[in-house]
C-alpha cells in the first residue's frame, strides 16, 4: 500500500471523447495510486472530468491503439500497471481479487 492508502498501481485510460463513460471507468478503479489518461483531442468534458478524479494527463494525437496504450504505459510510475479503456468498468471481483493479491507477501 502506498502513503496514500491506495495500492501501488497506476491505472491507465486513453480516451477521446469520453464523458459519458469516464467517470464510472475512474470510480471504480479509485483503489489505484495513480492515474493516467492520454487524450486525443477531446472536444467534451472529458479532461475536465480527468482533472477531478487527480489524473495526469497528457494530449497525444491519435496513432492506433497500440502506440497510444504503450504511451501510456510508460508514463506510469507506479511499479503495477492496470489498463483499462475508458468504457470498461473495473467489477467488485475483480477488484477483490487485486485488493487479495496485495495482501501479505
Amino acid at each position: 500500500m502506498t502513503s496514500n492508502g491506495k495500492l501501488p498501481i497506476s491505472l491507465v485510460v486513453i480516451t477521446a471523447n469520453e464523458e459519458r463513460n469516464l467517470p464510472r471507468c475512474l470510480e471504480a478503479a479509485n483503489f489505484c495510486s495513480e492515474i493516467i489518461i492520454v487524450d486525443s483531442g477531446s472536444t467534451d468534458r472529458t479532461l475536465e472530468i480527468a482533472a477531478r478524479y487527480g489524473a495526469q494527463t497528457f494530449h497525444r494525437p491519435w496513432s492506433g491503439y497500440v502506440a497510444q496504450k504503450d504511451f501510456a504505459c510508460q508514463q506510469a510510475r507506479q511499479p503495477w500497471i492496470l489498463c483499462v479503456d475508458a468504457d470498461e468498468v473495473v467489477s467488485p471481483e475483480l477488484r477483490r481479487s487485486i485488493s487479495e493479491a496485495f495482501q501479505g507477501d
